[in-house]
C-alpha cells in the first residue's frame, strides 16, 4: 500500500473503536454521519438514512454482486444483507475494522450468507479484492472516496471491478466554494482535510469529469448538505474543547479527527463543503 493508504489505515486502526463508542451509530456499526432529511425525526432513522437509500437503489437494479468500497466495520453490509439477498464484499484499509466486521458477520451468519466477506486491503491495488475484473453489478462508497490520493484513482478502481452497466453510488463530501488562500475559511478547509486525512475533496465538476474519464456517467445527484450541517449541543461543546484537542492531536488520532470534524461542521454551514449523493452508471 502507498503512503496515503497506510496513513488512513493507521488512522482507523487507532481511532475506529472510539468512533464506535462515542459516535451516534450505536450497535448498528454505522460510523458515517446522521442525515436529517425531511421526515427524519429520530436519531436511529438519521443514522440509517444512507443505508435505506442504498437499499432502494439495490432493489431498483436487482443487484446480485455488491461491493462496499471502504466498508468500515461492516455496518452497512449488515443492514443491507438482512433485507436484500445478494453476494456482499466489503474492503477496508484497517485491519482492526476488518476483524470487527468479520466478527459481526459471524454473529449473524445464515446459510445463504456464505458468500459475504470482509477483506483488509487497498481497493486501489490490483490484487486486494481477490476477484476478477468486472465482478460486481452494484458498488458503493460512503465517505471513503475522499480518503484516496486522487478521485481518478478511485474511479479507475471502481471501473476495474464493475460490470458493464453496473451502478456506482458515491456519498461523500465535495467542495462547493473556493475560499481565498490565506483566508479563515481556507485555513479551516486545510484543518478539515488534515484532521480527517481526506486529500480528495474536489468540486462537483472535478468529480464528475474524473468519473467520465473512467467510463462513468452521472445519472442522479442529490445535495444533502443542509441535512448534515445543523449544529447540536454536542457540536457546541466540542467547539469549546478544540484548543485542548488541537494540543492532543500530536499524540491522538481521535483528537486530530475531532479538530477536523469541528472545522467540517463550520464549512458545511458556510457551504464551502457540500455533502452529496452521486449515482453513476458504467457506460463502457
Amino acid at each position: 500500500m502507498h503512503g496515503q493508504s497506510v496513513s488512513v489505515g493507521r488512522y482507523y486502526d487507532r481511532a475506529g473503536s472510539l468512533f464506535l463508542r462515542f459516535g451516534r451509530g450505536g450497535e448498528s456499526g454505522s460510523i458515517h454521519r446522521p442525515v436529517w432529511a425531511p421526515g427524519v425525526r429520530h436519531l436511529r432513522d438519521a443514522v440509517t438514512f444512507v443505508n435505506r437509500q442504498l437499499l432502494m437503489c439495490m432493489q431498483e437494479v436487482q443487484a446480485a454482486d455488491v461491493l462496499d468500497l471502504g466498508c468500515g466495520v461492516g455496518g452497512t453490509i449488515a443492514y443491507l444483507r438482512a433485507r436484500q439477498n445478494a453476494r456482499y464484499t466489503g474492503i477496508t484499509l484497517s485491519r482492526a475494522q476488518a476483524d470487527e466486521a468479520n466478527r459481526r458477520l459471524r454473529l449473524t451468519d445464515r446459510p445463504d450468507d456464505a458468500d459475504s466477506k470482509i477483506l483488509q486491503g487497498d481497493f486501489a491495488a490490483m490484487d486486494s479484492l481477490e476477484a476478477p475484473a468486472g465482478t460486481y453489478d452494484f458498488l458503493y462508497a460512503v465517505e471513503s472516496m475522499v480518503h484516496l490520493a486522487s478521485v481518478d484513482t478511485f474511479f479507475a478502481s471502481a471501473a476495474r471491478y464493475g460490470r458493464s452497466d453496473s451502478t456506482l453510488i458515491v456519498i461523500d463530501d465535495f467542495q462547493k466554494r473556493f475560499p481565498f488562500e490565506g483566508s479563515v475559511r481556507y485555513r479551516r478547509f486545510q484543518t478539515y482535510t488534515w484532521g480527517w486525512r481526506v486529500p480528495s475533496v474536489v468540486s462537483f465538476d472535478e468529480l464528475v469529469l474524473a468519473a467520465g474519464r473512467h467510463g462513468y456517467s452521472l445519472e442522479e445527484f442529490r445535495d444533502w448538505t443542509a441535512y448534515v450541517s445543523a449544529h447540536g449541543i454536542r457540536d457546541y461543546l466540542l467547539r469549546g474543547f478544540v484548543p485542548v484537542l488541537r494540543l492532543g492531536s500530536r499524540y491522538s488520532e481521535w483528537c486530530r479527527s475531532m479538530v477536523g470534524g469541528d472545522a467540517l461542521k463550520r464549512l458545511l454551514r458556510e457551504e464551502v463543503v457540500g455533502y452529496g449523493f452521486f449515482r453513476f452508471s458504467l457506460t463502457r
